[in-house]
């Protein structure tokens, strides 16, 4: 195996930025991996017309026409707060009598709203960047620093206070990851309606 081969076990970026809920500043921490998916996603919020959703990529189009019930009924309610803490009776049912299996694909210049997917009123598409921080950090190193609560429809998050943003990072890298600073992810914060 060449040395070009080999990597660390994952990638980790990091930033401190202001938590729109908690009014002050958190340490957040994700995969790499996590980041890039989730930072081009979000900019589907941002989209006024379906041509728009289009150019961000043939991926994210098709995940996004499945959000909005433009593919299968899979895709469609995979993301509704069906199994939280609280699960919603009749949300599948529901959102099944809605689904029309042979609903005409939208045009370039249809008008998009990103409110009208279910998945994204929900706060489930793009998660909540706590979401993301429960589920990307490895368990030992999110018990010892960061501070985990249950959601009643969108499942467990964690926030990590800054003041533990070197031993966390520490911990990481003492488990051989890479870890880097990247100010973009903060725009996952601020995805929330």
């Amino acid at each position: 195996m060449s040395e070009a081969s080999v990597t660390a076990p994952s990638d980790f970026v990091w930033t401190i930025g202001r938590s729109p809920g908690l009014g002050y500043d958190l340490f957040y921490v994700m995969r790499r991996s996590s980041a890039d998916h989730w930072l081009k996603r979000a900019d589907v919020l941002d989209c006024g017309t379906w041509g728009e959703v289009a150019e961000l990529g043939d991926d994210i189009l098709e995940e996004v026409l499945g959000l909005a019930g433009f593919g299968s009924l899979e895709e469609y309610t995979q993301h509704l707060a069906i199994t939280g803490a609280v699960p919603l009776p009749g949300v599948e049912e529901l959102a099944a009598a809605k689904f029309d299996p042979d609903a005409e694909l939208p045009l370039p210049e249809d008008e998009f709203d990103p409110r009208s997917l279910p998945a994204v009123c929900d706060g489930d598409w793009p998660p909540h960047i706590d979401s993301i921080v429960h589920d990307d950090l490895p368990a030992e190193i999110r018990q010892a620093f960061a501070e985990t609560y249950e959601t009643s429809y969108n499942g467990t998050y964690a926030y990590i206070e800054t003041p533990h943003r070197d031993a966390v990072i520490a911990a990481l890298e003492a488990a051989g990851h890479t870890v880097v600073e990247d100010p973009s992810i903060h725009e996952l914060a601020l995805t929330g309606w």
